[in-house]
């Protein structure tokens, strides 16, 4: 039975992606909105849900009646506030908790959809966590060329390896064509050694203190990750990655990122031996900065540091960006949560 739940469990967030790559198109692929919506509960089972068939009403109606479209929150994994979204023909987003009976509404419910919306356009903590949104002017910039190339070679030859800008090393495979170059064996030793071989072209010397992360099981896992299915990528290669038939392995040596740190002013310290064995609801990463006599400091958790493996997020921008955001005049108190901007240059 556990292994039977694990799978359900599994492909439902793998349909639920497409449901989120959906909803990062219908909101101009920004991260902030898609953000903000996350902060509650994920969405529990539709079968059996009570209110489901008036939640299907209202979408129908909304498109019969008004020729407007409805995304369900229930069919993403990133949704979480609310119940619907019906973008209207002007251009505007409602925002609906529906009930069967409207004598029944939660007034949490619907004051958590208005401190949401309030906090997307005045600034102020979102819902849950007490995070407020921080925007930034520095421009977002991920390496989806490369990664796109990669993934196209791995289809042609089962395992293909890289050394990409950033003293990073990629390595892909495609289980669907691996068969064809590889029996079993061959397989797990050649991507093994192609590994290694890379990591030794992106000057990683450290095998007990190495930033790593595959691609494996991410499909919905987190809401603050851009689904597989709005990279500009092909549709079977998409696909692929949702499915785990095709996935990656990014590498980088702790101090590649450290030194780039110090090239905007930044000093960093790791707060976890990068082994393995790493507490992904700890900090990894404290970093400081000091600008004239103050002095400002925050630490980092795996989310960030997955924009630059997974996403493959350019080095120096990625700094920029951490730059900004230690040089911002923040409230005492603050947890920051920072944006790129023009995110939808890359996605769309």
């Amino acid at each position: 039975m556990d292994l039977e739940y694990e799978v359900f469990e599994r492909v439902c967030r793998q349909l639920r992606t497409i449901g989120d790559g959906l909803a990062w198109r219908m909101f101009g692929y920004e991260r902030n909105i898609i953000i903000a919506l996350s902060r509650s509960d994920p969405a529990g089972p539709m079968v059996d849900k009570k209110g489901l068939e008036r939640e299907r009403e209202i979408i129908a109606e909304a498109w019969r009646d008004n020729g407007e479209f409805v995304l369900h929150h229930d069919s993403t994994s990133a949704l979480r506030i609310g119940d619907v979204s019906i973008f209207g023909k002007d251009g505007g987003v409602l925002l609906r908790e529906i009930k069967t009976n409207d004598r029944y509404r939660d007034k949490a419910q619907d004051r958590k959809i208005l401190d949401t919306v309030n906090a997307l356009i005045n600034g102020g903590p979102l819902a849950a966590g007490g995070y407020t949104l921080i925007p930034s002017n520095v421009a977002y910039r991920a390496n989806m060329k490369g990664l796109r190339e990669i993934l196209i070679l791995a289809y042609q030859r089962g395992i293909q390896g890289a050394h990409l800008p950033g003293r990073r090393a990629i390595v892909a495979a495609n289980l669907a064509s691996a068969p064809d170059h590889f029996s079993p064996q061959q397989f797990n030793t050649r991507y093994a050694v192609e590994t290694k071989r890379q990591q030794r072209r992106a000057r990683i010397h450290s095998e007990n203190h190495i930033l790593a992360l595959n691609s494996v099981d991410r499909a919905a896992r987190s809401p603050a990750e851009p689904p597989w299915a709005i990279y500009p990528i092909e549709p079977e290669l998409a696909v692929g990655l949702i499915t785990d038939v095709v996935f990656y392995t990014v590498s980088m040596a702790p101090e590649t990122l450290l030194d780039a740190l110090v090239e905007v002013g930044i000093q960093g310290r790791w707060l976890q031996q990068l082994d393995g064995t790493e507490d992904p609801l700890k900090p990894l990463l404290q970093v400081s900065m000091r600008t004239g006599d103050k002095l400002s400091y925050t630490s980092m958790n795996v989310i960030e540091l997955t924009r630059l493996l997974i996403e493959l997020v350019d080095l120096p921008t990625w700094c920029q960006q951490l730059s900004m955001l230690l040089q911002a005049d923040l409230p005492a108190g603050t947890r920051p949560w920072t944006y790129f901007a023009g995110e939808n240059i890359v996605w769309c």
